[in-house]
């Protein structure tokens, strides 16, 4: 049996009756056919889906099994259709994501993304190496941003389908703002002195440590969203942010300037770690996203320089 890239499941509900039992439903996608697959790892929960209604879930998960089940439930679950996209891992295919074509694995080092002007359709796709269920995570990036005084610039974006569950932004005062699902936490303003400005971004779960670092120096330590998880099964986004899971783009929001270097990994670096990550010097590859071997694909008039 072969193993696929899943990079969706589309899913109908049953529209005569009972669309409720659905409610809570999971999707996991693995290789443990035992108990049914129930043993495998979740790309998404629902929380419902309404009578006659299509709900489509991005997973971007390797799997041969693809399971559906109702935990903790005894009773029927009846579902209309069942779509799985995917390919093959034996052709060579890497996982995409919503609005991706198949992405191109680069090693980026010495180059960076040019986003040329304000637009609603310049963006890049960026697909993990594994999903993106985090309980911890340092994200580093360089930013040359070219955008003018009091304005709203997106800097990375994580949509899942009914949250941003994972954004940071440039807020109207200049402040750096960081967000998982709902209220955020204000960091203060990036260097206006430098052209480009490297940013880590650190956080984990069980004491909701969250620090921002500029240009190797940490701005500041908040407390933020302890004991919550970052979930699986979105999409990472940079240029724009969604307004919807399926687009929503705001032209005075998007960025503007150069992006390079971004890095990502799912557990909070070391100090020394960091400031290595700042020099240039990355000895430990990016869990996530790994700017030496990339998958991302280009949307409109972004350009790889």
């Amino acid at each position: 049996m072969s193993t696929f890239n899943v990079t969706k499941v589309k899913i109908t509900n049953r529209g005569c009756c009972c669309p409720e039992r659905f409610n809570g439903a999971e999707i996991r996608i693995g290789n443990i056919p035992e108990d049914g697959g129930t043993q495998n790892t979740i790309c998404v929960k629902i929380e419902s889906l309404g009578r006659g209604k299509e709900g489509e879930y991005v997973c971007g998960m390797v799997g041969r099994y693809v399971t559906i089940t109702i935990p903790g439930r005894i009773e029927y679950l009846t579902l209309c259709e069942v779509k799985v996209y995917g390919n093959n891992v034996s052709e060579g295919y890497a996982v995409t994501q919503l609005g991706a074509d198949v992405p191109s694995k680069t090693n980026l080092t010495g180059r960076h993304f040019l986003f040329p002007k304000e637009s609603i359709t310049d963006y890049i796709v960026l697909t993990p190496a594994q999903p993106m269920r985090l309980n911890s995570f340092t994200l580093c990036m360089n930013l040359a941003l070219n955008v003018s005084e009091n304005r709203e610039t997106i800097l990375f974006t994580y949509r899942t389908l009914y949250y941003d569950a994972l954004t940071l932004w440039q807020e109207l005062n200049g402040n750096v703002g960081f967000y998982m699902s709902g209220e955020g936490i204000m960091f203060p303003n990036l260097d206006k002195c430098n052209t480009w400005n490297h940013i880590c971004l650190t956080w984990e779960s069980e004491h909701g440590s969250c620090e921002l670092w500029v240009n190797g120096r940490r701005t500041g330590t908040k407390l933020y969203r302890k004991n919550s998880t970052v979930q699986p099964g979105g999409t990472v986004i940079l240029g724009q942010d969604y307004d919807s899971y399926n687009g929503g783009f705001d032209e005075k929001q998007s960025f503007v300037g150069k992006i390079k270097d971004l890095n990502m990994w799912n557990k909070v670096l070391s100090l020394r770690s960091i400031r290595s990550v700042f020099r240039g010097k990355v000895k430990q590859k990016g869990d996530i996203f790994d700017w030496s071997d990339l998958s991302y694909s280009i949307k409109g008039n972004v350009k790889l320089v």
